[in-house]
């Protein structure tokens, strides 16, 4: 924006910033980039609410009506990128195939296979599993059986790394469910500090040392951070390798577009993607309509059968 000659006139004389500096901006930075201006656009708007004199009115009400896009990650949802797009379908068998095989031989810490489950089926971030408790998740019981679950997410707030204030209810298979509820039968073995001590999904071993004012509902949660890396090690340990020959790199940012992907295929609506994924708009879902007819041909074929029972609990 200051590189502009639009603006830099203005600079020069001390004037306002025109709009012009930033259409010029816009034009520069192309399509895919201008997601950029994002931040350019919010600092105008504080400038105008603190009543700047080089910030108006009028510019910052025809800088609103801009439809910026969502940043880079289209350009990852749309590719066959190995290292940052959706999760091939031969991928996401392998992971699931992999994870059977290591229940079956007892080899896998729970709380990596719970990491892996709970990305494969609501496609949420970092922080808001770092945030769930153990009272999130609930059995669904007809006729004396569990026939699923309902697991409450906590909404996404950004800034925050433990968030609780509001929440999206999930509907999980039988497996999943199952995978969740040993992880708590697991974290029971552990006593709590105090009766009233909030219970995490996933728990600290131990408090951290330093005052991070959390107070104690927050002490024996781990991190975003944390989470990520129980992701990491636990798709690690299955020995999963993506489409390039190499070990599969993840993060729960690609367990998004891949649900999200599928949904796509399904005929879900934007309404019903914005909602799995925690937006408030359609703004960075559009690149879902935007994918390559031969990727979603393949996340068709196979996760047709992998993932039926998460595409019937979304249904």
């Amino acid at each position: 924006l200051a590189a502009t000659p639009a603006f830099q006139e203005a600079a020069s004389h001390d004037g306002a910033i025109p709009y012009l500096a930033f259409s010029q901006a816009k034009d520069a930075l192309g399509k895919d980039d201008q997601w950029k201006l994002h931040d350019a656009r919010a600092m105008y708007r504080w400038c105008v609410g603190q009543r700047f004199e080089a910030f108006n009115h009028e510019t910052l009400a025809l800088l609103e009506e801009w439809s910026l896009g969502g940043n880079a990650k289209g350009r990852a949802v749309r590719s066959k990128d190995p290292k940052k797009g959706p999760l091939t379908p031969m991928e996401v068998a392998t992971i699931v195939s992999h994870l059977h095989a290591a229940r079956l031989r007892g080899d896998m810490p729970i709380a990596e296979q719970a990491a892996i489950v709970l990305c494969l089926a609501t496609g949420s971030n970092a922080g808001q599993y770092a945030s769930m408790r153990e009272e999130d998740l609930s059995p669904i019981i007809a006729d004396g059986k569990v026939i699923g679950y309902i697991l409450q997410v906590p909404r996404h707030k950004k800034g925050l790394d433990y968030y609780r204030d509001g929440f999206r209810k999930r509907k999980l298979d039988v497996f999943f469910g199952t995978v969740l509820q040993e992880l708590i039968s697991q974290n029971g073995q552990r006593p709590a500090s105090s009766d009233n001590q909030a219970r995490p999904l996933f728990k600290r071993e131990r408090a951290p040392l330093h005052d991070r004012n959390d107070g104690d509902d927050w002490r024996f949660h781990i991190s975003a951070l944390s989470f990520t890396e129980l992701l990491k090690a636990g798709i690690a340990r299955l020995g999963v390798l993506g489409r390039d020959g190499e070990a599969l790199q993840v993060n729960t940012r690609r367990f998004r577009y891949t649900l999200l992907t599928r949904m796509k295929r399904n005929g879900a609506s934007k309404l019903a993607m914005i909602d799995a994924a925690d937006h408030t708009d359609d703004q960075s879902i559009g690149s879902y309509w935007e994918i390559a007819p031969d990727i979603v041909d393949q996340l068709d074929r196979a996760l047709a059968l992998e993932l039926a029972p998460r595409a019937q609990a979304l249904a």
